[in-house]
């Protein structure tokens, strides 16, 4: 199952066809499509690559589009959760993701944390869902 999805980018709207600009959010899909590209190694995507798709849209990804940026990074641990085990080469794309992303260890953390209880909650309802816990 795949963890990102392709997406189309957004076209100009007809004063942006006009002045040549392009909308600035298709830097964001750019780099979604990028995960999808890379979505077995996700460690083959360099930040180089991630700039060059900033400046192609001149857009300071760590200053715009905070909620797609978390988005994405949350569409990747939800994932690594689905079997409730994070392992060490998650952990480590983790943190390549967080600096692709330009996202900070409180984004990180919360995105976890709120995710990890998703598992928590779906596992209780789960064990009582015949009206007896057991172990």
């Amino acid at each position: 199952m795949s963890i990102f999805r392709i997406k189309e980018k957004k076209k100009p709207s007809l004063i942006g066809k006009i002045l040549k600009n392009t909308p600035k959010e298709n830097a964001l899909i750019e780099i979604n499509n990028l995960l999808v590209k890379h979505e077995n190694d996700l460690t083959k995507v360099t930040l180089e690559q991630i700039q060059e798709i900033s400046d192609k849209y001149k857009s300071k990804l760590n200053n715009k589009f905070k909620t797609l940026r978390l988005d994405l990074f949350k569409q990747y641990a939800t994932h690594c959760l689905k079997d409730h085990i994070i392992d060490d080469d998650e952990i480590k794309i983790f943190l390549h993701l967080k600096k692709l992303l330009h996202l900070n260890d409180i984004d990180i953390e919360q995105i976890l944390d709120n995710e990890k209880m998703k598992v928590y909650d779906e596992e209780v309802k789960k064990s009582v869902a015949d009206g007896e816990l057991s172990q």
